[in-house]
């Protein structure tokens, strides 16, 4: 697996990054619980709850604690194996966001490498692809999130008149 600046292939850390924790998609909530009602419904609404992807590290690296707390986007890849059919799948995606921490861990004897937590913030853009078919995509400026070719927003930039949609 592999974390870097979308701008720089150069910025690898396919040697170092022992894990990459994509954060859940999770649709929203909205309770309402009328008083004369017989229970509380909570209703789905087409809104995701706040991204916070998570990295660990393997060494410390000091050009990825530089960007912390400056917007950038990153790219993520990784091959996955079918354990059934023994093929592999190409895994890519992005993050936009800040890197806003840096949490060394508990330093220990014996052969482990120390290693360090970041997690991301402000996920503006997130995607994820599995040989190039969309597995989720979004785009909090563009108000677009699809779950392959679900898109939650259409009817919301259409009535809006957004993107060239008009409703």
């Amino acid at each position: 697996m592999d974390l870097r600046l979308a701008t720089d292939d150069s910025d690898t850390r396919a040697l170092t990054l022992t894990k990459l924790a994509l954060p859940s998609l999770k649709l929203a909530k909205a309770t309402h619980d009328p008083a004369g009602g017989p229970g509380a419904v909570g209703f789905v609404k087409p809104k995701l709850e706040e991204l916070s992807p998570k990295a660990e590290i393997a060494g410390l690296d000091e050009r990825f604690i530089g960007l912390i707390g400056t917007k950038q986007a990153f790219e993520f890849a990784k091959v996955w194996t079918d354990k059934e059919d023994g093929q592999d799948y190409s895994v890519r995606g992005e993050i936009h966001g800040v890197l806003m921490s840096w949490e060394p861990d508990e330093a220990g004897g014996g052969a482990e490498i120390h290693k360090c937590n970041h997690e991301f913030a402000e996920v503006t853009r997130y995607t994820y692809y599995i040989n190039g078919r969309r597995i989720f995509d979004y785009d909090y400026f563009a108000i677009k999130a699809f779950f392959g070719d679900n898109d939650l927003f259409e009817s919301y930039r259409r009535g809006l008149g957004i993107g060239g949609a008009r409703g």
